[in-house]
């Protein structure tokens, strides 16, 4: 079992206000900040598949993969 504990991250004000406007009434700042790095690791992940089928010629079909 996992165990969370809650924590405090100091920001200023105005991070908070701009933090607030990625969400929608009823999200906590736990929500948006996660909904936010999911959203980062999908960039990520798109950006670098791009990456690579631009440096890759040759694609192999997954049923041809054993």
């Amino acid at each position: 079992m996992k165990i969370v504990t809650n924590t405090t991250l100091p920001v200023d004000s105005v991070i908070r206000d701009r933090l607030r406007t990625f969400g929608h009434a009823g999200m906590t700042y736990n929500e948006i900040l996660t909904a936010l790095m999911d959203k980062i690791e999908r960039e990520r992940f798109v950006a670098e598949m791009r990456r690579l089928s631009e440096s890759t010629t040759e694609w192999v079909d997954l049923e041809d993969i054993e």
